[in-house]
């Protein structure tokens, strides 16, 4: 009886991948373009090309992702989609370890609830494949907290479980979260265990970040994005979507004992800290999956056979996908990466080698191969004034891209003249990217060049 039950959990388990294989497949081609892409592809091809974030240019984020894109992706035409493609190979590697570790604690029930509840979450899949940390950090975390589920070998596990959760805080800022309870946590020698195997994981990073002052790394990793703290109101409805979006997900931190010391408070803490930004997205809960996933496999994987238990979770899970599905940006018509690709094809045809784009869309600069201007590599969070702006255009750049909100008024008029008289090709596109706007494309020869 045991053995039929587990071929039937089996079958719903590879049901529930493949559906998960074809979702991720769909959503890299269907997934509307998200501006941060160009970010890390842009990040990327300034590492790749010798110089370094937070010295050389802007990167508000934590740099593990960026230097495995660079070494993965070749960040000019094309690598937009290919970066995609690289994030659902990462994402069902991070499923994959995810429900081995619940099987681990449950059983093949638990792998089961893992496939389903995570899998199956398009909110969950349509952020992770994107061109975006989320995939490598979850991929990271997953793998960290499967070996701190073994029994053999423990010592060895702790470490290298500790490198790795380390590896995925400097991938994720927000999971270093995670990491410190889960370190407190460790009994006896494992603590030492696991603070060496940490250690381990800040050493390999630390060469990324030499030279740069601590002042430099608070401000572009915490302070930008802290901004004005938000309002009490805007935290009140991101918990709404909390219990609504990843409700499901959050029904194992209710009872029982954790599979690894400390596991529920991580959780609730990775929570909580998305709370922090000014700026709150309720997609950012995504990257804390594994976690959440495997308390929630342990606490109501052995019981998922009563009908009491099995309906709950269902319509948890039910509620969890509907809600969440208002967050998931589809393309509506036509396929906003081949249009970022072809405007990016245009933007290299009519724009010389050696002179940057003045833009804050910065993943069509990415396609065109080309560096943006100094100061806009994190696109509309770029810090430039009219004055830098006014300098760049007198030094001069290959081509304009502008787009509806890009920029104050006095700024967009300043930049408008002036492509208006030195170049002479002109584009528009209506709609365009994530904000369905209308973008304005200034090319061609210009008066420094003739």
């Amino acid at each position: 009886m045991a053995m039929m039950r587990n071929e039937g959990w089996n079958r719903i388990a590879v049901a529930a991948m493949i559906g998960h294989i074809v979702l991720a497949m769909w959503f890299v081609e269907r997934g509307q373009i998200n501006a941060d892409e160009g970010w890390y592809l842009y990040a990327a091809r300034q590492i790749a090309a010798g110089f370094q974030p937070y010295q050389d240019f802007q990167f508000f984020q934590v740099p593990v992702f960026p230097r495995v894109l660079a070494g993965l992706v070749d960040a000019g035409p094309g690598s937009l989609i290919s970066g995609r493609w690289v994030s659902l190979v990462t994402l069902l590697l991070a499923t994959g370890v995810t429900a081995l570790g619940a099987r681990r604690v449950a059983g093949v029930a638990g792998s089961t609830v893992v496939m389903v509840f995570v899998g199956l979450h398009p909110l969950i899949v349509s952020t992770a494949v994107l061109v975006k940390p989320y995939a490598l950090t979850m991929l990271l975390l997953a793998s960290g907290l499967f070996l701190l589920l073994g029994r053999e070998g423990r010592v060895l596990r702790v470490g290298v479980g500790f490198f790795l959760l380390v590896l995925a805080g400097f991938t994720r800022l927000s999971v270093m979260a995670v990491v410190i309870p889960l370190l407190l946590a460790q009994p006896g020698r494992h603590k030492v265990i696991a603070i060496g195997g940490a250690g381990l994981g800040v050493l390999v990073v630390a060469p990324s970040l030499s030279g740069v002052p601590f002042a430099v790394l608070w401000e572009q990793w915490v302070g930008v994005h802290l901004a004005d703290g938000g309002t009490v109101v805007d935290r009140l409805g991101w918990m709404f979507h909390v219990l609504t979006v990843w409700g499901a997900l959050c029904l194992g931190l209710g009872r029982g004992p954790d599979p690894i010391p400390g596991l529920r408070l991580a959780a609730m803490v990775g929570i909580m800290v998305h709370m922090a930004p000014s700026s709150l997205h309720i997609e950012h809960i995504a990257v804390m999956s594994p976690i959440l996933a495997l308390s929630l496999a342990h606490c109501w994987g052995p019981r998922v056979l009563s009908v009491r238990v099995l309906g709950i979770g269902l319509g948890a899970w039910l509620v969890s996908v509907v809600a969440g599905a208002r967050f998931v940006h589809l393309d509506a018509g036509h396929s906003t990466v081949q249009e970022a690709m072809e405007l990016g094809v245009w933007l290299n045809e009519h724009s010389p080698d050696g002179k940057p784009i003045l833009t804050q869309q910065v993943v069509l600069a990415v396609e065109a191969d080309r560096d943006v201007v100094a100061g806009l590599e994190m696109g509309r969070f770029g810090r430039v004034n009219t004055e830098q702006v006014s300098t760049a255009l007198k030094q001069g750049v290959g081509a304009v891209v502008l787009a509806d909100g890009d920029f104050d008024v006095h700024t967009r008029t300043l930049i408008t003249t002036w492509a208006s008289e030195h170049l002479d090709e002109q584009r528009v596109e209506e709609p365009y990217g994530q904000f369905e706007e209308r973008i304005w494309l200034w090319g061609g020869s210009t008066l420094w060049m003739r």
